[in-house]
């Protein structure tokens, strides 16, 4: 991993405004959270040449229009300086991003720009580091250092913390020009990479340490909620970067109406439903890196079982109540027209089957409909997000929250029968969606019902 070459200065300079990892599930202590000194890394990539020497541009720049930086061999932590690397063989000691993974790389790149980084032999390194009492004046400097070298030499930039590349004319749209009263939209600063992680979803912040602050992780929700959590990590991360640190011990008010950013609280509260209370209080703990994390700290949004409810339900309610909730519970009559319909939809049965054991993409899933017994011998039918699909045995997440059954949550873990469920949703990465056979005509018998 080419962060790991940031390894030694972080050991031996920086002085962590936290706790250490090895108090992993801990409340995150109160108070200051910011590193005392903030380092990260920008490349240079050329395709195939620079059309300036990176060396003459730096030189140039440092003595005329970026005074506030040094060039150092090694690193003081009292200074705002600059260390460089021309990186010998490209391929091994700092490759590029493959063609698959430019995918998510790429901002704002042509075609040919992507195919020439994916294949570049020349690259240009940058290890920036200042007192983190110096970020607020440093950090757009060093942005727009990073920006006027990447116009100087015809480089295309690479920021290793967020693991994206970018063109000149990206790095100006979503890096210098997001700054609102000299506040940084941290979610365009920062990314957050979300995978499967057992049968559910983890999602861990990219780029936090350019602010000198911990990468903020939230594990245990279904895919059909990451917009939900998407938005609640972007939330913490905003209140972090704004508030500097935490009031009381591994407690967090979140509240979008009260971030000092206008497009980042506009962004928030405008994605919000009519019934969302845009406010909840959060536990934070202090996480365990895991595999592929960023060298940095790490601080959890940390849900835990309580009586009434498992962590999956507790994440689905604190996200309801942050960002509100639109039920789609249907009343279910089955008509001919209906039946035909779901048997329709069963006939895909087989594929989907295949189709999950062979793995989905990130942000893919699968939704039935299926019921649920009330205590009053009614049913309810409500939709499922599929974890497991073993035989004639389906295992998910609820999606709804039902209207007649007190045991059970939105989130909650349950199993159904594969003879009893009556559609399908086939939910694509891309946002697309398939299936949902019987939907358009429940939807159209209870508008007819709804008439005067």
């Amino acid at each position: 991993m080419k962060s790991a070459l940031l390894v030694p200065i972080l050991s031996a300079m920086l002085t962590v405004g936290g706790a250490e990892t090895a108090h992993a599930a801990r409340p995150f202590p109160a108070g200051k959270v910011t590193d005392t000194v903030i380092l990260y890394e920008y490349a240079l990539y050329f395709t195939p040449r620079p059309t300036v020497s990176p060396e003459t541009a730096l030189k140039r720049l440092l003595a005329t229009k970026h005074k506030a930086f040094i060039r150092m061999r090694q690193p003081d932590p009292t200074e705002a300086f600059i260390i460089t690397r021309t990186i010998p063989d490209v391929a091994k000691n700092y490759p590029p991003p493959s063609t698959n993974s430019m995918r998510y790389a790429a901002q704002g790149l042509t075609k040919q720009q992507a195919k020439g980084l994916t294949g570049s032999q020349n690259v240009f390194v940058m290890t920036i580091g200042y007192p983190s009492t110096e970020h607020a004046r440093l950090y757009p400097q060093a942005l727009r250092l990073t920006a006027d070298m990447a116009r100087l030499t015809g480089g295309l930039i690479w920021d290793e913390q967020t693991r994206h590349a970018f063109s000149l004319t990206s790095w100006e749209a979503q890096r210098l020009n997001t700054f609102s009263d000299g506040i940084a939209d941290l979610s365009e600063h920062t990314t957050i990479h979300a995978y499967k992680h057992g049968d559910y979803v983890r999602a861990i912040t990219l780029g936090m340490i350019k602010f000198g602050l911990p990468e903020i992780e939230l594990s245990g929700f279904p895919w059909s909620s990451a917009p939900q959590a998407h938005s609640l990590i972007t939330l913490v991360s905003q209140h972090l970067y704004e508030q500097g640190g935490l009031k009381i011990d591994g407690v967090l008010l979140a509240d979008p109406t009260t971030l000092r950013h206008a497009g980042v609280r506009k962004h928030l509260t405008g994605s919000a439903l009519e019934n969302a209370q845009l406010k909840t209080s959060l536990t934070l703990k202090i996480g365990t890196r895991e595999e592929g994390d960023p060298e940095n700290r790490i601080m959890e949004i940390a849900f835990t079982e309580t009586k009434d409810r498992d962590k999956q339900a507790n994440i689905e309610h604190a996200l309801s109540e942050l960002w509100g909730w639109k039920d789609s519970t249907l009343k279910v009559t089955l008509s001919p027209a209906v039946l035909a319909a779901s048997q329709q939809a069963r006939a895909h049965f087989p594929d989907i089957k295949i189709h999950l054991k062979s793995g989905l993409e990130p942000g893919e899933y699968y939704l039935i409909k299926a019921p649920f017994e009330t205590p009053n011998n009614g049913l309810e039918w409500m939709w499922v997000e599929v974890t497991h699909w073993k035989d004639s045995g389906i295992t998910g997440l609820l999606r709804n929250d039902p209207v007649n059954i007190p045991t059970l949550h939105a989130g909650s873990r349950v199993t159904v029968k594969e003879s009893e469920i009556l559609d399908y949703v086939h939910s694509k990465p891309d946002g697309t969606h398939s299936g949902n056979t019987t939907g358009a005509l429940l939807q159209k018998r209870r508008q007819k019902a709804t008439l005067p």
